[in-house]
Formats: C-alpha cells, structure tokens, sequence
C-alpha cells in the first residue's frame, strides 16, 4: 500500500520564501553564446552542450567540454 503523502511537509517545501532568486546583477556574470549571464546558468548551459556534442556527435568527453568551452570566449 502506497505511503500517505506529508501534506505539511511539501506546504513547507513549495512555501514562498523572503529570499530573492539569484540574478544576473547580482552574480558574476560572464557572456556566453552573446549573452551575458550568471556563471552557474553558463556553466549548466556549458555542461548540457557538452553533453549534447557527446551524444550526438559522438565526440569524446574531453573533445565535448574544450568545444563548448570554446563556445564561452565567443
């Protein structure tokens, strides 16, 4: 029989909070394919093309992350 849902844990979980979400102002920003955004939105962004070129181009890791590193300096 299936676990009964917290129903007052997620309320807590999905509750808004006071704190703001993180920004581009507010962050280190760098400019990525043109535009200028948080570093850690870069570096996702970073990691999903990699792994994109990895799949569909069947490039090694190392070959996937220096191209899409490459793609930062732009």
């Amino acid at each position: 029989m299936p676990r009964k849902p917290d129903w007052d844990a997620l309320g807590k979980l999905f509750a808004p909070s006071n704190e703001a979400a993180p920004s581009a102002l507010d962050a280190d920003t760098v400019t990525y394919l043109g535009e200028t955004m948080p570093k850690w939105l870069a570096r996702d962004l970073m990691q999903e093309r990699a792994a994109i070129y990895e799949f569909e181009a069947g490039m090694t890791r190392e070959a996937a992350e220096t191209k899409a590193r490459h793609s930062l300096a732009k």
